[in-house]
């Protein structure tokens, strides 16, 4: 019984003040709020809990990082429960994506800006779950290149920062002027997700990077931008720099479907602008989309000050919100990467929630506040 740690869920009033009480720790699977990073959840806790218990050295971590704009179950683990960390974030999750398909961010979600546009009226609910179909099983992966992954020991989402500024697209995140690549079925990226599963010859190097190689590689893109200005595709930089992983999808169902031009955006000119776009499938000008960005409606303000958030709602984009069950080290951006690529255009993560993670459920999740009720 001592390896069995004290579960805190919604019946949990109150814990005693002595953490040897607990000799197999405390596991807490907190319902993240959205913008705050899995770092400043374990900060909180670990400030409530260290003045709770009494003791300065006490350690508080969590299995499964989940990004800024995820919202779901985060296991927290306090003390002993520290030790069975890797064990609980080794099991299968469940996530519910939003994903928006006719454009592309660096970073596949809405931390960055729309950086390219694709058609996108041959999307339909029936094509979707074709596609999903392809998913399922063992599959290679590319994380994004904004991610923890490690180049030659430096983060990748570190060398991702220095390129995005570089390429001038970081002006973009604040409303200012950048320019939007508009993609047509010929210019868009072949390699679908199907190419990568299993083997196929077209997937990306699994071998180790050449010495310095992926340094080499963010400094031949930073000399194109200095020389000609050229735009950083990030995802063929992802592919070329990191290595692929191994995942299993094992469900992947399509919950729903919103058309083009259904969810329109804040103002009058984003809803013309989206349905200008359904008709023509070329999408908004660059002229539109900058003129409704310099008005200071193209994004959210940033509660926490720190995680940008943009607003593409007034582009209506066609929505999909899909339940993936998946194993550990799952890039649920990259899978929005990946199907917007398998249906023969582009898409983006516009909402993510975490569902499940091994035997703990979104009901048996608790909020931040009950957390810190518990333990003042």
């Amino acid at each position: 019984m001592n390896g069995t740690p004290f579960i805190i869920d919604g019946s949990t009033d109150r814990t005693g003040n002595d953490i040897g009480e607990y000799p197999g720790g405390i596991v807490i699977p907190v319902d993240k709020p959205y913008r705050w990073t899995s770092a400043d959840v374990i900060r909180k806790i670990k400030y409530a809990a260290i003045r709770h218990f009494g003791k300065k050295n006490l350690k508080v971590g969590h299995a499964g990082t989940l990004d800024p704009l995820a919202t779901g179950i985060l296991l927290v683990c306090i003390g002993n429960a520290t030790k069975m960390a890797e064990r609980l974030q080794s099991h299968d999750k469940e996530y519910i994506a939003g994903i928006s398909f006719g454009a592309t961010t660096p970073s596949y979600d809405l931390e960055k800006d729309i950086d390219r546009m694709f058609p996108y009226a041959h999307i339909t609910a029936d094509a979707i779950r074709k596609a999903l179909t392809r998913f399922i099983g063992e599959q290679e992966q590319v994380a994004p290149l904004f991610s923890a992954k490690s180049v030659d020991g430096v983060r990748a989402y570190e060398l991702a920062r220095k390129l995005y500024r570089k390429s001038g697209q970081a002006s973009m995140d604040g409303g200012s002027d950048g320019a939007i690549m508009i993609c047509d079925n010929a210019t868009s990226r072949e390699a679908t997700a199907g190419n990568r599963r299993h083997g196929d010859e077209d997937r990306p190097r699994k071998d180790s990077l050449q010495e310095d190689g992926g340094r080499q590689e963010v400094h031949r893109k930073e000399s194109q931008q200095e020389q000609g200005g050229h735009e950083v595709d990030f995802d063929d930089t992802a592919k070329s720099l990191l290595r692929t992983s191994i995942i299993t999808i094992s469900e992947a169902e399509l919950l729903d479907f919103r058309p083009a031009g259904t969810d329109t955006g804040p103002s009058q000119q984003g809803t013309n602008a989206g349905s200008s776009q359904q008709e023509t499938d070329s999408g908004p000008s660059i002229r539109e989309t900058m003129q409704y960005r310099q008005q200071g409606t193209g994004q959210v303000s940033n509660a926490s000050g720190r995680i940008n958030v943009a607003d593409t709602s007034y582009l209506g984009l066609p929505h999909a919100d899909i339940r993936i069950t998946c194993s550990k080290g799952t890039y649920i951006r990259a899978f929005a990467r990946d199907l917007g690529e398998a249906l023969g255009s582009g898409a983006h993560l516009d909402s993510l929630r975490r569902t499940r993670s091994g035997d703990f459920t979104i009901h048996d999740a608790v909020t931040i506040e009950h957390v810190l009720d518990i333990l003042g």
